[in-house]
């Protein structure tokens, strides 16, 4: 998979650093939210590579976000950073030691461990998660439904497919289909348009019936003359 680096939002993956002198409050240096770099000081003008997202827009009040850190080999990763995770400051920018598709900058930015693949323990990696939106620190979201189509986000992992888009797979032949939830156009046509042929059947009291809805949690027989995906939009 192809490394990413984003900062914050799951969607930014351009960065780019400046050297500014920075006056830093005592309760930020108190609060330790500096690292090492500053952590005995009780004030200071400090210079330092901040690292800051393109287009992003940050208050004042948080400038802990940025993230300031001393870089002495200026390979945009924190000191204190490879030190506490590496042990050293040999590192790379671009490596991925734990091949969860982050490189080391992606993981310094966004908090998670670049020596395990799944920092957050929710069996999906940390780049996988990057990727698709979700977030690689929140456990939970490996058991919630992002796209509400009725499969676990673990479980579009382990399938590989997409936990943003609700999608319909359609074999030529005969497909028995079940939506996970509701769509915006519950109607045959106006889920599957041309992308099925004849009717679509279903099991209904007692034998089986032809219908022009789909609900969900029900089974339907589904003809398609090839294969297809099909995006199901949802409310």
């Amino acid at each position: 998979m192809m490394s990413r680096s984003r900062f914050a939002s799951y969607r930014i993956h351009v960065f780019f650093a400046v050297s500014l002198s920075l006056v830093l409050a005592p309760d930020a240096v108190s609060a330790g939210r500096f690292g090492n770099a500053v952590s005995s000081m009780t004030s200071a003008t400090y210079t330092a590579r901040v690292f800051i997202g393109r287009g992003m827009v940050v208050p004042a009040s948080e400038l802990d976000f940025y993230r300031v850190a001393q870089d002495r080999d200026d390979d945009m990763l924190a000191d204190n950073w490879e030190l506490q995770h590496f042990g050293d400051l040999a590192q790379s920018s671009t490596g991925d030691g734990d091949g969860d598709g982050l490189d080391n900058v992606a993981e310094f930015l966004s908090g998670t461990d670049p020596t395990v693949a799944d920092s957050d323990g929710d069996n999906i990696p940390d780049g996988w998660e990057v990727l698709h939106g979700l977030d690689p620190l929140d456990q939970s979201d490996g058991v919630a439904d992002a796209d509400n189509d009725g499969t676990l986000n673990v479980e579009e992992f382990r399938s590989n497919s997409d936990p943003e888009r609700y999608v319909i797979h359609l074999d030529a032949g005969w497909n028995l289909v079940s939506l996970g939830t509701q769509p915006q156009e519950h109607s045959v046509t106006g889920i599957f348009g041309d992308a099925h042929s004849g009717a679509v059947w279903m099991w209904q009291d007692g034998r089986f019936q032809t219908t022009t809805e789909m609900h969900p949690h029900k089974g339907y027989w589904v003809y398609a003359i090839e294969q297809a995906e099909i995006e199901v939009q949802l409310p």
